[in-house]
């Protein structure tokens, strides 16, 4: 696949996100609010530095969705990881 085409899948994908989570096109101002309105739990924990990001759990039986994220990283770390461990929701 050609970085163009990357792109391009990357750009439609993120319209797909933020049609299916009613965000228009601003930038997303506390993405954990948004997840907590879509009933997506995203707890904060410290764990070892150097080590996970986050990682996102789902239960298909109950239909929930979880997201873990090491609160000893910087907010903007947090911010990123918790945006990219979601999209699993909307693949």
């Amino acid at each position: 696949m050609t970085n163009e085409n990357l792109f391009a899948e990357a750009d439609s994908y993120a319209l797909k996100v933020r049609s299916e989570l009613s965000l228009g096109s601003k930038p997303v101002d506390d993405i954990f609010k948004i997840l907590y309105d879509a009933g997506i739990l995203v707890v904060k924990m410290p764990i070892e530095e150097g080590t996970l990001s986050g990682c996102f759990l789902y239960d298909k039986e109950v239909k929930e969705a979880w997201v873990l994220i090491n609160s000893a990283r910087t907010t903007g770390h947090q911010r990123f990881s918790t945006a990219h461990e979601v999209l699993p929701l909307f693949a």
